[in-house]
């Protein structure tokens, strides 16, 4: 069974069984591959000589097969050695002056990286800061710098001032009864309300809006729906202008955007 076909660089001849320089299910060479990513890992940039989209393939292929076989614990300690390359020049003992930390502070934040399971492309100072005083208040030990998952994930995290009036006239009208059954009788009225994001795209010459929908969430999920749904519908624009988000600096929208504007 012929599992790919190849052509020879040196030849031109078809090899229609994958060599064994070769990863599963890619047409470039190991070497090339490996030195791409290498490359855009200490440089942020990719090499020249292959398209930046199909370097950019390989990543994210490769990321997926990684993410498949890593345990839990090894995802945390890839999470935590990338964080501790980030703060290292601010706490590996090296007394550094006012001018030179916001430098680095500065180069760090404007470089694009290549995180582990995250696809975000950048850090932000305040980060950057929390990491170094997270790792310098638990005696320089690695696994302060572990991701933390929310206690409160899933959960409404704040209440607007109309839920609050509504809570407080409630109270007031049945003093007496738990809060459980306060926050039950609010679903039955339709008083708590979940908060929603306009996400919307303008033409910028003729104002036309070629989509635009409430989402429950502003995450990338929510953009590229309704990015998609603009282009379904008005086609392909020059240029598209987005604020500074994390949506619209992740690696998703990044790979994305270069195939579809021309």
């Amino acid at each position: 069974m012929l599992l790919k076909r190849y052509r020879c660089p040196a030849c031109g001849c078809i090899i229609k069984l994958r060599p064994s320089t070769h990863f599963s299910r890619f047409q470039s060479s190991k070497h090339t591959i490996r030195s791409a990513i290498m490359h855009r890992i200490n440089t942020g940039k990719w090499p020249s000589g292959s398209a930046k989209s199909r370097q950019r393939h390989w990543l994210c292929n490769l990321k997926r097969q990684v993410k498949a076989h890593l345990t839990e614990e090894w995802k945390n300690g890839l999470i935590a050695a990338f964080r501790f390359s980030i703060i290292n020049d601010f706490v590996n003992g090296i007394m550094l002056d006012h001018g030179e930390k916001e430098r680095l502070l500065r180069e760090k934040c404007d470089r694009k990286w290549v995180i582990p399971h995250s696809d975000k492309t950048s850090i932000s100072r305040g980060t950057i800061q929390r990491w170094i005083k997270l790792y310098e208040e638990s005696g320089n030990n690695l696994e302060s710098l572990y991701p933390r998952g929310r206690n409160d994930r899933g959960k409404q995290r704040a209440l607007d001032e109309e839920t609050c009036l509504g809570l407080v006239r409630l109270r007031e009208e049945m003093p007496d009864v738990t809060v459980p059954f306060i926050i039950k009788t609010m679903k039955k009225r339709d008083v708590v309300r979940r908060k929603t994001y306009l996400i919307a795209f303008i033409d910028d010459h003729s104002r036309l809006i070629p989509y635009g929908q409430f989402y429950t969430s502003e995450n990338v999920q929510s953009f590229m729906h309704a990015f998609e749904q603009a282009l379904l519908r008005r086609g392909m624009p020059r240029k598209l202008y987005v604020d500074n988000g994390s949506a619209y600096r992740s690696q998703q929208l990044m790979h994305t955007a270069p195939l579809a504007l021309p």
